[in-house]
């Protein structure tokens, strides 16, 4: 049995609640963290959340994906008032599924599989990297497409969006990691 249970009810709630936690955490990078460093709509130079969903992915695989949709939906009808929700769902879901995938192949090609423990610094490089160009051009596109960004600035937009991505995941994992080592470090002292 899963340690996530096996009722839809816990899965649901699962759902709900990442889909906050990564709502949230966009919100506070976005208005507190960086708010200085956003250039016009959904561009940063530096995006922790884009970490945090590679994390949910990783230890949640198709449940985050769902989260990540239905939250990415959320932000982009707080951020465009007037957006009609079916469209507003279809970016959500681009948003949430395109990683997604990005990660699935990657992990198949890389073979890496969970508990990640054979996952190395080279492979963190490697995802963070072509996640990161993979959810740029997902969102420049899909925002084209509906009208909401020029075509004109595909090429532009798509490489800060990537940019404030890779960023953010390296720290984030980073951050991650330390974090890991310290608990690890605290651990080995409380044993002694």
């Amino acid at each position: 049995m899963s340690i996530l249970g096996s009722s839809w009810i816990a899965r649901a709630v699962l759902i709900v609640a990442l889909a906050c936690l990564y709502t949230g955490a966009v919100q506070f990078n976005n208005q507190i963290l960086f708010a200085g460093s956003q250039i016009g709509a959904f561009r940063n130079w530096v995006f922790l959340p884009a970490g945090l969903k590679l994390l949910l992915l990783m230890l949640f695989g198709w449940r985050a994906a769902i989260a990540l949709s239905l939250s990415i939906a959320t932000i982009v009808l707080s951020e465009v008032h007037t957006m009609p929700i079916i469209v507003a769902i279809l970016i959500g879901a681009f948003g949430g599924l395109a990683p997604y995938w990005g990660f699935t192949l990657l992990s198949k090609i890389l073979r890496l599989t969970y508990p990640w423990s054979g996952l190395n610094f080279k492979d963190v490089v490697i995802i963070s990297v072509v996640i990161g160009i993979i959810e740029a051009l997902v969102q420049r596109v899909g925002l084209s497409l509906i009208g909401i960004e020029a075509w004109d600035n595909l090429l532009k937009d798509s490489i800060i969006v990537a940019i404030g991505r890779i960023i953010g995941t390296f720290l984030f994992m980073g951050l991650a990691l330390w974090i890991k080592a310290e608990l690890k470090r605290h651990e080995l002292r409380s044993h002694v």
